[in-house]
């Protein structure tokens, strides 16, 4: 398994992820709108061998976010802060062309 990691220092960074999911992927994600502390994204790309080379559904990319430590939720801001967010899955299914695709326009 090959694991890549991609550290970045300034929340406008995030953010600019944070859109280019919800743009770019076209999923929304929840009410949360602010990267705290330790948020991150897990990018996961899997590759079902029963499916032809050929295939584009060979290759699945999964996008999960965290909003990190104590983020709150903007729908709702009543709301209690939470000590550290879980992974939400975003992206389920997204073909890797698709996501290519996104990437690159």
């Amino acid at each position: 398994a090959i694991v890549s990691r991609f550290y970045v220092t300034s929340e406008s960074h995030l953010n600019s992820l944070h859109n280019w999911v919800e743009n770019r992927l076209g999923f929304p994600m929840s009410g949360f709108r602010l990267e705290d502390y330790c948020a991150h994204f897990v990018f996961k790309m899997f590759e079902d061998l029963d499916m032809p080379i050929i295939d584009p559904r060979r290759f699945i990319v999964e996008v999960w976010h965290s909003q990190g430590s104590n983020a709150q939720n903007v729908a709702d801001p009543t709301q209690s802060a939470t000590s550290f967010c879980p992974l939400e899955h975003v992206v389920i299914n997204l073909t890797l062309d698709d996501f290519i695709k996104a990437f690159s326009s």
